[in-house]
């Protein structure tokens, strides 16, 4: 089974996902003893700390139809759009879906539409092999009731690493600028950690 080669850190979350994984590339198997899948998992946390990269290398390990909604589109448009991804994920079971940046689904803190149609959505998915990943920086404004278990079973805060794990960041992705060999010395990164 592949691994999360592109994420560094989150060590503990990582191992998780994992087991969530194995889960979903042998669906069969753990049904048999009486183990499902969760319905759904959330991560969240500040912007920029890596959920959408964790979601989608959960997908890729997985290997099975994805689909992706983002709130790019006026309400109307989005809701129907939520509403067809969920469709097609049945259609297309075993699959994910990935709600990327959850907390931005609302237009404004008066209206909650688009989580109640989510909610209404997952509560649909019944016993079909899909797993929902939602990815959120920020969770006080979505309802308890869809953040709860049977929706969101399994949670995920993603933290500040620790400074040396940023380090380790930036030198896998600045490798091929020479930023960190001993002859160059462009700018000293480690210094901004």
């Amino acid at each position: 089974m592949k691994t999360f080669e592109k994420v560094i850190g989150y060590d503990d979350i990582k191992e998780e996902l994992l087991k969530v994984a194995d889960m979903f590339l042998n669906l069969e198997e753990y049904k048999a003893i009486g183990a499902y899948i969760p319905k759904g998992i959330l991560i969240y946390g500040r912007p920029g700390m890596g959920k959408t990269l964790l979601a989608n290398e959960l997908a890729e390990i997985c290997g099975c139809f994805t689909t992706v909604i983002r709130k790019n589109r006026n309400q109307s448009d989005f809701i129907q759009e939520l509403r067809n991804g969920f469709t097609e994920a049945k259609e297309n079971a075993p699959s994910i879906i990935i709600l990327d940046d959850l907390d931005k689904y609302v237009p404004d803190e008066e209206s909650k539409e688009e989580f109640y149609v989510v909610q209404a959505c997952i509560d649909d998915i019944g016993n079909e092999d899909i797993l929902v990943v939602a990815t959120a920086n920020n969770i006080s404004g979505i309802p308890d009731s869809l953040l709860r278990k049977g929706r969101f079973d399994k949670q995920f805060e993603l933290e500040v690493l620790p400074k040396g794990v940023s380090e380790q960041i930036v030198e896998k992705y600045t490798d091929n600028y020479g930023i960190f060999t001993s002859n160059v010395n462009v700018i000293d990164v480690k210094k901004l950690f």
